[in-house]
């Protein structure tokens, strides 16, 4: 998954002129599900770190809570951690994809931004940013087990909630 650093380095620096000017509200947001292979490389010694209690584990899939802000949130705003080891939640939020079973496998269906962005409006339209993610998307998916996607996608109805506030992306 190497060639997923580079792409997560890309999509940091694409996303840097929305995020340079949030204060990294998508870091005090509560809640982000971290893959069980990602887990191994974040360093989890911030006592704010914790598993959530709120919807628990999904498989390998772990939720943390964020008891007020992140604490990979540097002080001045912006994740202190490399974007290489940086969770896939953080990466390429505010969109999410849509994953469906096929014969084949696992395919990305369509992608959705989450409105809860502050800058989702200019996002939706970034054809780098989604063609970055899009590509990151489709080597997790060769490269990461189905099950282990669809616990981190999630099919509760906590998630029919959370969908409520996204808008589908056109690619």
């Amino acid at each position: 998954m190497t060639d997923n650093k580079a792409r997560k380095e890309k999509i940091v620096n694409n996303f840097r002129k929305y995020c340079s000017v949030c204060d990294g509200l998508c870091c005090k947001k509560g809640v982000f599900s971290v893959f069980g292979w990602e887990m191994k490389d974040l360093p989890l010694a911030g006592k704010d770190f914790e598993i959530s209690s709120q919807s628990g584990e999904r498989g390998e899939t772990k939720d943390i809570v964020m008891k007020d802000r992140c604490i990979f949130l540097g002080k001045n705003g912006g994740c202190v951690l490399p974007p290489g080891i940086r969770a896939t939640d953080c990466i390429t939020f505010p969109f999410y994809p849509k994953i469906r079973k096929t014969e084949n496998g696992l395919e990305i269906e369509c992608f959705y931004i989450h409105k809860e962005c502050s800058f989702y409006d200019k996002a939706i339209n970034d054809k780098n940013i989604i063609q970055d993610i899009k590509k990151y998307w489709e080597e997790i998916i060769k490269n990461v087990p189905a099950q282990e996607i669809l616990d981190w996608v999630g099919q509760d109805a906590y998630w029919d909630d959370w969908y409520k506030n996204t808008v589908i992306v056109n690619y």
